[in-house]
């Protein structure tokens, strides 16, 4: 299929966002390739909110006309404040707009071409557009269209709005050409933790037109001090790239390569026997396919095949893998391509490649990166697509980085350059959690390269049909997400006071219907409705009350309409008559008199002012009454701060050196063990890899992501992992070994299995064990280790829930916690318990982080998840990880360091309890192993053996 572009020239689109202010535009409808008909029209621009039009003639006018509301085939007249018409004239004069007529409605939404009254186009199907000047709208004929009303081309692009410049940049970030050179040098000074390997490798893999191939050309382009086109780049929809090529970067002309090869690959495309197939990937990955091997999607290589290396060195592996993806095109990723995403996600964490995210085109994706690219950190579009392509390839945010590729330039820019070299270190950063992850001294090379290869026979299920076919979806549901954009949110915040928002309820996902409304929202205290139109009006209702169908009129003194307007100014809030009850609680849709929503069973709103509330329907809702979106949320109050921490914490560098300091000369109490070994139990999602990379990261100094984090809602982590952490890079080893596993599952036979879990305790499960479900380890299997010692054994266990989860972890959840807490009680091990998220949960943290212990939310959920799992509330820390940060924060690493002192502190307890000399190891670790045959089962019979 063609790609079918627009036909506006840069200076006439430049014009037209003059008029429309921040937006992106979309082009839905172009009637050169989808036809000059009304039915084209409709079957493309119906129900996709605001709209402009834009019509071409061969005078060189381009005019048209912008609504902030739906095409539906109504046939109503359509009210708009906001429509209106515009002109760009051929001479480069300043745009002509022209408002509509007051009292007179902005078109007519009928089954015809749009009918403005004054302009109506694809009059009589034909490419032409009908001049009515005064109806509707008034303008002079030669200065709309020059008296020129037959079309050249025909246009409408759904209208996107970007929002503001954020008051604070979401990341920090130097724009000095000093800050440019510091990271040159630091890129060019890179060297691998493993002496043998030389250059990092990494592979960039994409979908086509991506940015990869120019993503090198770029990072090229700025070493070299001028425009470079090494890789061949296109703008094709099919792969330009149709080989395998790897590419060294050469500090200037004739200069020493840098310490970094980009591997480029065919780009993925949408159908499943097209583009880069999953197993030439997984051959790049290990090394077997050799530069410039000839791509062939029908036909991946085969070991036999001229372009197949057979023997590999960890200097021909990928070390590090970098997804780009076109910062404009991240809405519409279609559902075949996040399936791609998904399998190849699942296949590189297999293998333990870490894992990067670029973002391309972030000049063409937003208008005000474009006018300056430094507004990149503060554009709220930019922020909202960077944490939407988190979500739907389940990929941290942290891991998101957006970029500027050099497109049209022929010089070079500092802040193009900057951001390139920020990306390129941050992948270095990564490249270095693949070598600690392989713990290689050059004798042990070989057997290590044998475990890498050795993963192709861990599931051999995962093959190109079960990868890339329909079988394996990136999701079992939908993840519901709020509408709100973060300035609309702070807004709400402002009117509800230091409250946590709990989205119970979303039209658009659980129908538009009373019934649906009550199924979720009945009974859950405090609520606020949040409604949106495409005037771009947000407005609802709160009440401390409950909705229970009572039939009854509700009293509710603390209750109050809202709107949020588009326009930026203060939120309108609306108390009630004095006497009359704030809403009646039928089992209809919510009735507040002035405001009925979901009115009979439809998207749509019935506005009374004047019934229990009093307002001007214009300040409300605009006098749009379509709903575009529909939401209810719990409300749950976080409290004030309290006057005095709960408990004492020092924030200052001394202390944050203090704790390093003390853990890095942590020795265990016996003296045959050098390092404690705690591992991390807790649902999908609560954050225990990332717990590992934060604290990683923090010794190292940098971002690091040697453990795969992810954010979906199945475990990302599929293996037994064991983490080192060293005092920076190249540093000593801590005397800690932090042990990752699969997470809790709602589902009794999904995630982890108790018994895998009791034989991680006892120390019989290797490092990279692939666990499996429904199929435990057993003693015959390749991943046992039969003899053990202390060293292998844990010595704490940490718990770790996400903080914004605690009110809402499920029976089936807290019944697990319980059994496993039930066997590790059994076995004597020390336990603590962490809440991480704790900025997410409460803005009062999110706002300073030294407010976790002052924070009367953070304290109740500590308690509250201190007795529902029965774990002493001396033993819950509250953590914040690393999520979206490219650099360290001193706070946050007190707050992690705090939490290891006490874990270690705890492992102490389990060495205490041993009472062991050396010569009584080998005895002290039968009656260890012993308990196997006490606690056959976790049943009421099972008898106690505290060791």
């Amino acid at each position: 299929m063609s790609i079918v572009t627009s036909s506006l020239s840069k200076d006439q689109q430049k014009k037209l966002h003059s008029l429309l202010g921040h937006v992106k535009l979309h082009l839905l409808y172009k009637a050169s390739v989808h036809e000059f008909t009304a039915e084209a029209f409709h079957k493309r621009c119906d129900k996709q909110g605001p709209t402009v039009i834009v019509a071409y003639n061969a005078a060189g006018f381009v005019f048209g006309a912008y609504t902030s509301k739906d095409y539906t085939q109504s046939e109503d007249e359509i009210s708009d404040e906001k429509a209106f018409l515009y002109s760009i004239s051929p001479g480069g004069n300043k745009p002509l707009r022209v408002a509509g007529i007051s009292g007179q409605p902005a078109f007519t939404d009928g089954d015809s071409g749009p009918d403005y009254g004054a302009l109506v186009f694809l009059c009589d199907d034909e490419p032409e557009v009908q001049s009515n000047p005064g109806t509707n709208f008034n303008f002079q004929a030669a200065e709309m269209h020059g008296d020129d009303l037959k079309l050249t081309e025909f246009e409408v692009y759904r209208v996107e709005g970007l929002g503001d410049l954020l008051p604070k940049a979401w990341r920090n970030i130097q724009w000095t050409a000093e800050r440019k050179q510091q990271l040159m040098k630091t890129i060019q000074s890179y060297k691998p933790d493993i002496k043998t390997v030389h250059q990092a490798r990494v592979l960039l893999v994409g979908p086509v037109g991506a940015g990869k191939s120019s993503f090198f050309n770029s990072i090229n382009s700025a070493f070299r001090g001028n425009m470079t086109s090494q890789a061949i780049a296109g703008t094709a929809d099919k792969s330009v790239t149709t080989q395998f090529r790897t590419y060294t970067i050469k500090a200037g002309k004739g200069g020493e390569a840098l310490p970094l090869i980009l591997c480029d690959t065919m780009g993925l495309e949408e159908k499943a026997d097209a583009g880069l197939d999953i197993e030439d990937l997984v051959n790049i990955y290990k090394g077997h396919v050799k530069d410039r091997y000839q791509f062939s999607p029908s036909s991946p290589l085969l070991e036999d095949a001229p372009g197949y290396k057979k023997q590999v060195t960890l200097n021909d592996m990928i070390h590090c893998v970098v997804y780009v993806v076109d910062t404009c095109k991240v809405s519409v990723l279609s559902q075949n391509m996040l399936d791609k995403f998904a399998a190849i996600r699942k296949k590189t964490n297999q293998l333990g490649l870490p894992q990067f995210l670029l973002m391309t085109k972030v000049d063409a994706a937003c208008p005000l990166v474009a006018e300056d690219l430094k507004n990149v950190y503060h554009s709220v579009y930019i922020q909202s697509k960077a944490r939407e392509l988190s979500e739907s390839l389940g990929i941290p945010l942290s891991c998101v980085l957006p970029v500027k590729n050099y497109s049209e330039e022929l010089d070079l820019d500092v802040d193009t350059d900057i951001l390139l070299f920020t990306a390129v270190q941050q992948m270095l950063n990564y490249t270095d959690s693949f070598f600690e992850n392989q713990d290689i001294e050059d004798q042990e090379m070989n057997d290590q390269l044998e475990l890498y290869r050795s993963s192709d026979h861990l599931n051999p299920a995962l093959s190109k049909q079960s990868l890339f076919g329909q079988s394996i979806p990136s999701s079992n549901m939908p993840v519901v997400t709020s509408s709100l954009s973060k300035d609309q949110e702070k807004k709400l915040h402002s009117l509800l006071g230091h409250v946590k928002l709990h989205l119970l309820y979303k039209a658009s996902v659980h129908e538009f219907t009373a019934e649906a409304f009550h199924k979720r929202c009945d009974k859950q205290g405090p609520t606020v409705i949040v409604a949106y139109n495409a005037a771009g009006f947000v407005f609802g209702a709160y009440t401390s009350k409950d909705y229970t169908q009572s039939g009854e009129g509700v009293s509710d003194d603390k209750a109050f309409l809202y709107s949020i307007g588009p326009k930026g100014n203060k939120p309108l809030r609306v108390a009630g008559i004095s006497g009359q009850p704030a809403f009646t609680d039928g089992d209809s849709g919510p009735d507040y008199g002035a405001l009925v929503f979901l009115h009979e069973g439809k998207p749509e709103v019935q506005s009374k002012p004047g019934t229990n509330f009093n307002f001007q329907a214009a300040e409300m809702h605009g006098v749009d009454l379509k709903l575009t979106e529909f939401e209810v949320y719990r409300v749950e109050s976080l409290g004030e701060l309290l006057p005095k921490s709960w408990r004492n914490m020092e924030w200052t560098a001394e202390r944050k050196q203090q704790l390093m300091t003390t853990i890095q000369n942590y020795k265990p109490d016996i003296k045959t063990v050098p390092q404690a070994r705690v591992l991390l139990v807790g649902p999908v999602g609560a954050g225990k890899s990332s717990f590992f990379n934060s604290i990683n990261s923090a010794f190292r100094g940098n971002m690091t992501s040697q453990a795969i984090a992810g954010t979906a809602d199945k475990s990302v982590t599929t293996q037994f992992r064991t983490y080192t952490i060293k005092a920076g890079k190249g540093g000593k080893a801590l005397p800690l070994i932090l042990c990752d596993t699969m997470g809790l599952e709602e589902k009794a036979d999904a995630g982890l299995d108790i018994e895998d879990l009791v034989n991680i305790y006892k120390g019989h499960v290797k490092d990279r064990y692939q666990f499996s479900p429904s199929s435990p380890l057993m003693e015959d299997s390749p991943g046992y280790k039969k003899q053990v010692t202390l060293n292998d054994m844990i010595h704490c266990v940490v718990y770790v829930v996400d903080t914004c989860k605690v009110s809402v972890l499920s029976q089936n959840m807290l019944d697990k916690f319980a059994a496993i807490r039930k066997k590790t009680n059994q076995l004597g091990l020390p336990q603590i318990l962490l809440m991480t998220k704790v900025d997410a949960a409460c803005p009062l943290v999110a706002e300073d982080l030294k407010n976790v212990y002052r924070s009367v939310y953070i304290q109740s959920k500590a308690r509250e998840l201190s007795e529902s799992l029965g774990i002493p509330l001396s033993c819950v820390l509250p953590v914040k990880n690393y999520s979206e940060e490219l650099d360290l924060d001193a706070e946050t690493d007190i707050l992690l360091f705090t939490a290891v002192q006490q874990i270690l502190n705890y492992a102490d307890n389990f060495f205490e309890n041993q009472d062991i000399e050396d010569q009584e190891v080998n005895n002290e670790l039968e009656l260890y192993r012993s308990s196997d045959h006490l606690h056959p089962a976790l049943s009421a019979q099972t008898k106690p053996h505290i060791v």
